[in-house]
């Protein structure tokens, strides 16, 4: 299918996975128009020089339906035995009645490395309150054992919802491994005043500095160019001390322009 769409697909999932040193992606679609054309495939990428080795994976279990815009994280906790990628979200191919999907999957690789695909939807106790999501951003921090969600197109059914969102939600992750509840947490609501909500923005997380990005996106035909970067963990008079600007002083000597702050009760800083 790669061969024959060459450089036609778009809007995959795709994660690094560190413990195999490859690349995994999937789904995405060779034409959001049609639904035919829209992918339940994963593959593996490994660099070999200047090249790449691709191959495609065969998961065991139940295949999501095809669909794209669905976004991920790789997470891999040997003490709690997790080893795989996290993928929320997407939308189902075609343009009349497509579905938004308000699934998470699971697929393990700490079994086999082609993985196995496992359905955790309804794991997730408060999963109406998260409602469907695609083209977002995913982040996963392995210091706090938190999988994050920001932005996207979202829902205006669900609490707070927005159809295009700039909210941010998390769920710890320490119970993934067994069969007790998920519950995402809600940091900042959908329709945040203030931030315009967007889709189609990439998943960049700081692991170092513990904070995310926001990037350009898209709101129906606006196009943004702006940055904003976020501390999920920082709250009160510790966002007037924040410099975004600290990790980059020891390069060359930049005017930064005025940082815009936006602290809403519901939201921890930006």
């Amino acid at each position: 299918d790669l061969e024959t769409h060459k450089g036609k697909l778009t809007r995959p999932f795709g994660v690094l996975d560190t413990a195999r040193e490859r690349v995994v992606f999937g789904q995405g679609t060779f034409d959001t128009d049609l639904d035919t054309d829209t992918a339940d495939k994963v593959y593996a990428a490994r660099q070999s020089g200047s090249q790449w080795q691709l191959q495609e994976l065969h998961p065991q279990g139940t295949v999501p339906s095809r669909r794209f815009g669905s976004c991920a994280a790789y997470v891999r906790d040997q003490d709690l035995g997790l080893d795989g990628v996290l993928v929320l979200g997407g939308q189902q191919g075609g343009m009349a009645g497509a579905l938004t999907y308000d699934e998470t999957w699971w697929l393990d690789f700490s079994g086999r490395p082609d993985g196995e695909w496992k359905d955790i939807s309804d794991r997730f106790a408060n999963r109406a309150d998260f409602g469907p999501r695609r083209e977002g951003a995913c982040a996963y921090d392995a210091t706090s054992r938190t999988f994050y969600s920001w932005m996207g197109r979202a829902s205006k059914a669900v609490p707070g919802g927005a159809k295009h969102s700039s909210g941010i939600w998390r769920v710890r992750l320490d119970p993934l491994a067994g069969t007790a509840p998920l519950t995402w947490e809600r940091l900042a609501e959908d329709d945040l005043k203030g931030l315009r909500g967007r889709n189609l923005i990439p998943s960049v997380w700081d692991p170092e500095y513990r904070r995310f990005f926001v990037l350009g996106g898209r709101n129906d035909l606006d196009e943004f160019a702006d940055a904003w970067v976020i501390y999920p963990d920082l709250t009160g008079e510790a966002c007037e001390a924040l410099d975004p600007y600290a990790p980059f002083r020891a390069g060359p000597t930049l005017t930064p322009p005025p940082t815009r702050r936006i602290r809403p009760a519901a939201w921890s800083c930006a």
